[in-house]
């Protein structure tokens, strides 16, 4: 069982109190922004650290090399890091002075997205009037499509006349400050209409845009497909992470649903990807020459997949997590779970601390983080006991349940309403995406081979077709009778739900702690041990009754 109920369990688990402490110096850094600040924290810390070596070196100061003087040094030795870190990527992003409308040219930086009103098109500027020629900064543009017009990629540069930038501190929406803070995007731009042009690139120059150019290879597989538009978009969304217009009306009814995460690429995918991919392999922990084969594959495996979605930041994440824990597994290293999570959260945040402010990393890792903590508590039965069916609706109700611990309350903050339905639509749902996303790829890669067998790709397609309409009528099914909590918290709200939350995992593990792996058996051990402790007393009462009748006799 992971466990964090002591600061024991804290201690050994350094990379945890790390990202713990680099957190605040990333908000602080946020909020006071300052160059004094940043050096006189890198001096203090540089000291600290020759302090630590000197203490390596002699026995008078060697006390400073244990107990709580080594963590405490480590400890702030991250809070410096995340202040510094944070701080000089703040520079780049909220140094941007406002400028009128005009003419602007800039290179788009990443995947266009189709919203519901307009193009978004993530721009990094290389001309402005009345900027520097030398500012470069990132802004979103939001542009109308154009029928007549090869839609954008990454790489293309466009040439448009805008109206006056909303800058980063101008927006009043908090989620969305946030997402584009997180894209170390200062602002965002509108058009006057839908005359722009456009420069389009030629061949892909950065591995990024080499990825794109390879989904865009297989988007087109997907529409020689025999399967309606909105088919195709799911299939999209689901196996390469692209969505389309045609994804708007689906994503809506996801969202109502609660199970919206399943139609953006994120570390369920990844996992469903990685755990057939272990199916296959499985049987070669067998062979002692080839036990870390699984492994190896299961890494490839992990970034191939990320490149297949366009290297997206909730992949790479996701990939990122696995390879630390394969690498662990192959070194034989221990592979604490938790420890491991909070390690991959501060090398992500180390490469850019930006991150903490996108909803998306913030709900991958507190859910991930909640099932590690809270799955524990619901005893899963034997499989051999249960129907399969049962057990797999137990398993996926206790997992489910166990996530929402921790992202009920931030999905309030965030977005002020809760699908009530959740547990139930992702049953199915949940079920049907994990046989999607390994059939769809398999018929994306495989379709120049299943050229040659047409009767397999007939029956692929076949059942592709067939787990698209179940996934249809589930949605049409549980519709109707799908019902949202609306609720809207503050930050000091948040703060007090999580404090509560914690204040019950801690309480829960003191009321169980007779079972280390399955916490939620107390319930039948202290009963047990409470009647085998009666009956061995009654027995020894016996005994000992007899001793003194044979006694007196």
């Amino acid at each position: 069982m992971q466990k964090l109920d002591t600061l024991q369990s804290l201690s050994r688990r350094p990379a945890l109190g790390m990202v713990i402490a680099f957190i605040p110096g990333i908000f602080l850094a946020e909020l006071h922004p300052s160059w004094v600040v940043a050096l006189l924290l890198f001096s203090f810390t540089a000291l600290a650290l020759l302090l630590a070596l000197v203490a390596s070196f002699s026995l008078r100061f060697s006390f400073l090399l244990k107990g709580i003087w080594s963590y405490g040094l480590l400890l702030f030795a991250s809070f410096s890091a995340g202040y510094i870190a944070n701080y000089y990527e703040w520079r780049n992003v909220e140094r941007i002075s406002p400028w009128g409308s005009g003419q602007i040219i800039g290179r788009i930086v990443d995947t266009p997205q189709h919203t519901e009103r307009a193009l978004r098109l993530p721009l990094e500027i290389v001309y402005a009037d009345s900027l520097p020629q030398r500012s470069r900064w990132m802004l979103y543009l939001y542009a109308k499509e154009r029928s007549n017009l090869t839609p954008p990629k990454e790489g293309d540069t466009i040439a448009v006349c805008i109206t006056s930038p909303r800058l980063l501190h101008e927006v009043k929406l908090p989620s969305y400050r946030s997402w584009l803070r997180s894209k170390n995007c200062s602002g965002t731009l509108s058009t006057r209409d839908s005359l722009y042009t456009i420069k389009y690139r030629g061949k892909a120059g950065s591995l990024q845009e080499k990825a794109q150019d390879l989904r865009a290879r297989y988007l087109q597989r997907i529409d020689s497909l025999p399967l309606s538009k909105e088919e195709k978009a799911f299939v999209a969304a689901i196996a390469l992470g692209y969505k389309s217009r045609e994804l708007n009306g689906i994503n809506e009814a996801f969202r109502t649903l609660g199970t919206a995460h399943l139609l953006s690429v994120s570390g369920f995918h990844l996992a469903v990807v990685c755990g057939f991919v272990f199916l296959l392999l499985r049987g070669l922990h067998r062979y002692p020459s080839l036990r870390h084969l699984p492994s190896l594959a299961i890494i490839v495996v992990a970034w191939l997949f990320a490149t297949l979605t366009g290297f997206s930041a909730p992949t790479v994440r996701a990939a990122t997590m696995v390879t630390l824990y394969q690498v662990a597994l192959l070194l034989a290293l221990p592979r604490d779970a938790i420890n491991l999570l909070a390690f991959t959260a501060l090398f992500l945040l180390l490469l850019h601390p930006g991150y903490l402010f996108d909803i998306g990393f913030q709900l991958s890792f507190l859910s991930l983080l909640s099932i590690l903590l809270f799955l524990p508590f619901f005893r899963v039965p034997k499989k051999g006991k249960w129907h399969p069916l049962l057990h797999y609706l137990y398993q996926a109700i206790a997992l489910c349940f166990s996530a929402q611990f921790l992202t009920f309350p931030l999905v309030l903050y965030h977005f002020g309403r809760v699908p009530l339905l959740f547990l139930w639509s992702n049953i199915p749902l949940v079920f049907l995406a994990s046989l999607i996303i390994p059939l769809s790829l398999f018929i994306l890669l495989a379709t120049p081979l299943l050229a040659y067998a047409p009767a397999v790709q007939q029956v692929a397609v076949s059942l592709l077709s067939g787990l698209l309409k179940g996934v249809s009528f589930s949605v049409n099914y549980l519709m109707p009778s799908s019902e949202v909590y609306e609720k809207t918290i503050s930050m000091g709200e948040l703060l007090g739900l999580y404090l509560l939350l914690f204040s019950l995992y801690f309480i829960l593990c003191r009321v169980f702690p007779f079972s280390r792996q399955r916490p939620f058996e107390a319930l039948k051990t202290i009963p047990r041990n409470r009647f085998s402790y009666l009956a061995k007393s009654r027995k020894q009462h016996l005994e000992i009754f007899k001793d003194r009748e044979k006694s007196n006799l």
